[in-house]
């Protein structure tokens, strides 16, 4: 048996419409004359599907009464009209009108639109019940992979923490200062990284990281690490909503701790007293302006930030290609390094500048590095050059590949599977060797089997994993060429 509640006028209305009611099916229990008494009369009634006289006068209390009560999970209202104009419940979605019957009625009219309105609203439920268990899947899924984001950045953080104990306990063993001074920059820039992983983890979304702070961080840091050089330099914090993701803020945390330890190292020498400035926004194209400046002795004019054997402004360099970025350098009262880039890794400007080939054949033997993590595009190149192979470039984009292959014609190609364009480096192989018969050593981090069984396919000469081993990669690049001596 279903609930009926009838909204009425006159008595006549519910003596018309109960005699069309099969009684076998539905009751009547309840009917309401006065909007004051709507809500009492419902909880008690407990309607499926409440029919309505459409000529009552629905002034503001009627109006209120019934809006107030209409919501997905309520029953729904039938409205009975004598013209098609005589419609004030019109064009009121808020009054949860479900149909239209208009005069004369018979059972079988209103039999067959009280089942259509309780169809319409057990589908209706029904997707109600359904959107809300997804909502609750999906947000209890959400809160399983913030929890594990959350850990993961603890544990990097933590991992990092190890790492930078241990430079540290080496540090003490270390006599020579020039040594001493290499193992505190490399304790540094861990330490720089690891913050980033620690603001994420102390954030509320884990997914942006607010620079002021971090970058209040790095001077706390500074101030235990470094606190000889720190103890007579003000350094003047400008930043202001600087919000970006893990993918820019680590290569921009680098950045700011190179430049920050460059002039707290050089700019103030004998302990003498400075200031530096650290300016960061966002500008009106959206673009991230980040400007370091001391009033220090200053730099050399001919000081060329590419071209410097100092490996501070050759990670500078590489970061900044990696965040599409451009960098320049002032130097006059003291010296300003001003770095602009994109949002997600767009172009800033004159980022071209920035790409250009990095000499250093060997032997004759050229080896194209294609990673999209500029440091370990570096390092590799480094392991390589050491071993006395040549690298002809490290580029990070998989649409850049086929050009360079074309312009450098190399003996070898590294590549990594995942890059900086989003591109397949498993694709880019694929189409790199129908044009040309070039070796490929693939390296990736990624453990995936079937990643590696795709690679695989494209009779790759190596497959090697991440981290990079000096030892494997050297005897990995040595196998190829002796292959080809051959």
């Amino acid at each position: 048996m279903k609930n009926i509640v009838i909204i009425e006028h006159e008595v006549q209305f519910s003596r018309e419409i109960i005699p069309l009611l099969p009684g076998d099916s539905y009751v009547v229990t309840g009917i309401v004359r006065n909007p004051r008494d709507w809500h009492s009369c419902i909880e008690e009634a407990n309607p499926h599907v409440i029919i309505a006289d459409g000529s009552l006068p629905y002034d503001s209390l009627w109006l209120q009464a019934i809006s107030s009560f209409v919501d997905g999970k309520n029953p729904p209202i039938i409205f009975i009209n004598d013209t098609v104009t005589d419609q004030p419940h019109a064009g009121r979605p808020d009054l949860g009108m479900s149909g239209i019957l208009l005069r004369p009625l018979s059972a079988e009219r209103l039999n067959t639109e009280i089942n259509i309105s309780l169809s319409r609203k057990a589908f209706c439920d029904r997707m109600i019940d359904e959107r809300s268990e997804n909502e609750n899947r999906m947000e209890e899924s959400l809160k399983e992979k913030e929890l594990l984001l959350r850990e993961i950045h603890h544990r990097v953080k933590n991992n990092m923490q190890i790492i930078s104990s241990l430079l540290d306990l080496q540090y003490h063993r270390i006599i020579n200062i020039t040594d001493r001074q290499l193992f505190l920059d490399s304790q540094n820039r861990v330490r720089a990284m690891a913050l980033v992983h620690e603001k994420l983890y102390q954030s509320d979304s884990m997914t942006n990281i607010d620079f002021e702070n971090y970058i209040q961080g790095l001077i706390r840091e500074y101030n235990d690490t470094l606190s000889s050089m720190t103890k007579n330099v003000v350094i003047d914090i400008r930043v202001k909503d600087v919000y970006m993701d893990i993918n820019d803020a680590i290569p921009c945390a680098l950045i700011v701790n190179e430049l920050l330890t460059n002039s707290l190292k050089h700019a103030f020498p004998g302990g003498r007293r400075g200031t530096i400035s650290v300016d960061f926004y966002v500008d009106e194209e959206g673009l991230y302006s980040l400007t370091v400046a001391d009033d220090g002795v200053g730099i050399p004019r001919e000081f060329d930030i590419k071209n410097n054997d100092s490996l501070g402004m050759q990670l500078i360099h590489a970061l900044t290609h990696q965040l599409k970025g451009s960098i320049s350098c002032d130097s006059g009262s003291g010296t300003k390094f001003m770095l602009s880039f994109g949002k997600g890794g767009k172009a800033g400007p004159s980022a071209a500048n920035l790409s250009g080939r990095d000499a250093g054949e060997v032997r004759n033997i050229k080896i194209l590095i294609v990673e999209d993590e500029r440091i370990t595009g570096m390092n590799m190149k480094a392991m390589l050059i050491r071993a006395g192979y040549g690298v002809s470039r490290v580029i990070s984009r998989g649409a850049d590949v086929l050009p360079a292959v074309i312009l450098e014609k190399p003996d070898l190609v590294l590549m990594d599977i995942f890059l900086e364009d989003d591109m397949d480096g498993i694709a880019v192989a694929g189409e790199m060797k129908k044009q040309f018969d070039i070796p490929v050593i693939f390296i990736t981090a990624n453990a995936d089997q079937e990643v590696k069984q795709r690679a695989l396919a494209t009779n790759p000469v190596a497959y090697l994993h991440k981290p990079i081993d000096k030892v494997e990669l050297v005897g990995a690049v040595y196998n190829v060429m002796r292959k080809d001596a051959d």
